[in-house]
């Protein structure tokens, strides 16, 4: 399985999603931690990660879109910019700020993962000899479900020795890793993208929305992604 590692583009890929993977799990725990403890209440955290989820079962068809049009690294780079400032507003805006804007940033952290995972997988093949795909996609998948065990246990250390702010820094820090590793792809990698389609982005996105309402057990893979990236 280690046998991807072995190719340096994807070496710097595997880094930096792994960080942010680990990031991810530190961010959800600490706002977890926020919200219940500093609001007192239950229902807040329901509303933001709610919108979250939402914003990415919404969006998540044009994120495929947009994959198939632009090269998946950069496109990948800046989903996680848009994350990285969600996560900054969390950790900037007063725990007593209007409900409307945390939504806001569980909206955006939503919108930012709907457009980065179609580009993610899709950027694979691209890093790697075809032999050794499924190599890489479990080599990821492993990793992402370490660090969904992971994140969440140093988000609570950090937050207990530290602060909430700490936790939402080192969050940060590992979305940057990753926008860097990205770019380095990007910088040594050529092309990562299908030939450009003929049909419009308004087409294409309408199609894939037939396809699910064809296939509505697509819904619940959809629906089961988005919570999962709670």
């Amino acid at each position: 399985m280690l046998q991807p590692l072995r190719h340096g583009l994807f070496k710097w890929y595997w880094i930096g999603q792994t960080l942010s993977a680990v990031g991810d799990g530190i961010f959800f725990a600490t706002l977890s931690i926020l919200i219940l403890q500093r609001r007192d209440n239950p229902a807040d955290l329901g509303l933001v990660l709610g919108a979250q989820s939402l914003a990415f079962a919404v969006s998540v068809l044009a994120g495929g879109v947009v994959a198939d049009r632009f090269k998946r690294s950069n496109v990948m780079a800046a989903a996680d910019l848009i994350r990285l400032v969600a996560v900054a507003g969390f950790m900037l805006l007063p725990i007593q700020a209007h409900l409307g804007l945390l939504v806001l940033c569980g909206v955006l952290m939503g919108g930012g993962q709907a457009l980065f995972a179609p580009a993610q997988r899709a950027l694979i093949p691209a890093l790697v000899p075809n032999e050794v795909i499924q190599s890489a996609n479990a080599l990821i998948t492993t990793s992402s479900r370490t660090a969904g065990i992971v994140g969440p246990a140093i988000g609570g250390v950090v937050v207990t020795a530290l602060s909430v702010e700490w936790a939402f820094a080192i969050d940060l820090a590992t979305f940057a890793v990753s926008v860097v590793t990205l770019l380095v792809v990007s910088r040594n990698l050529g092309s990562d993208t299908r030939s450009r389609p003929s049909a419009s982005f308004m087409d294409e996105t309408l199609a894939g929305l037939r396809v699910v309402w064809q296939h509505r057990w697509v819904l619940v893979i959809i629906a089961q992604r988005s919570r999962a990236k709670r």
